[in-house]
C-alpha cells in the first residue's frame, strides 16, 4: 500500500500518519506539530497473527497441523479436528477460538498456500 501525501498539515494528534513499514511514502510539502509520533512505520503481522495464533507461537506446531492436512480433498470439519487435536489449541491469540484459527488455516488450504507456507516456516 502506498502513501501519497502532498502540503498535508497535521497539529496536535496522538500518530500524525502510520503505515506498513515497507509502504512506499511520498510527501511533498509536509508539517507535523505537536503529535506524540509523526510518523509510525508498522510491522506487518506475522503468518501466527494473522492466523489468530498468539505471538511466541512455536512454528513447528503450526508446522504439524500443515503437513497433517496437506492432502487432497480435506472440509473445514476436517481442519478444525486436526487444529483441535494439536498443540495450536494452547496458543490461541486474544479474541481467537479454535474455528477462528482454523478458518484461516482452511483458507491457506482452500488457496493452495499450504505447501508455499510449508517450505517458509523453519523446521
Amino acid at each position: 500500500m502506498a502513501v501519497n501525501l502532498k502540503n498535508v498539515r497535521i497539529v496536535n494528534c496522538g500518530t500524525g500518519i502510520s503505515a506498513p513499514a515497507d509502504a512506499p511514502i511520498t510527501a511533498d510539502g509536509l508539517n507535523i506539530e505537536g503529535c506524540e509520533r509523526a510518523i509510525d512505520l508498522r510491522d506487518p503481522p506475522s503468518l501466527m497473527q494473522q492466523l489468530g495464533l498468539a505471538e511466541g507461537t512455536p512454528p513447528k506446531d503450526l508446522l504439524a497441523v500443515l503437513e497433517a492436512i496437506n492432502k487432497p480433498d480435506l472440509s473445514q470439519d476436517d481442519v478444525i479436528r486436526e487444529v483441535s487435536s494439536s498443540k495450536l489449541r494452547s496458543w490461541l491469540g486474544v479474541g481467537s477460538d479454535i474455528t477462528t484459527v482454523s478458518a484461516g488455516i482452511f483458507q491457506l488450504y482452500q488457496s493452495g498456500l499450504v505447501q508455499s507456507v510449508l517450505t517458509l516456516l523453519p523446521k
